[in-house]
């Protein structure tokens, strides 16, 4: 029910207020998905997240960035 409540204020903000907590390297450390070795670069989205075109020594990737949301009022990324 809290998570309901938090997404439907979530809509409701503008969106230039949502924020994302974006650590590429670290999820591509975390994954063995290589080294980045070009800028990641915004590709088209959906509504609530975006998504990111990412290129590493091992490959190339579209990665999603969902929103922070907060639950009983503890940010969950």
């Amino acid at each position: 029910m809290e998570i309901c409540i938090n997404l439907k204020r979530l809509k409701e903000k503008n969106m230039s207020e949502i924020q994302y907590n974006l650590q590429f390297e670290k999820l591509c450390t975390a994954l063995d998905l290589g080294v980045i070795v070009v800028m990641p670069e915004q590709i088209s989205g959906g509504l609530l997240h975006k998504m990111y075109a990412v290129e590493t020594t091992v490959g190339n990737y579209a990665i999603k960035a969902l929103p922070a949301i907060e639950v009983h009022g503890k940010s969950v990324t």
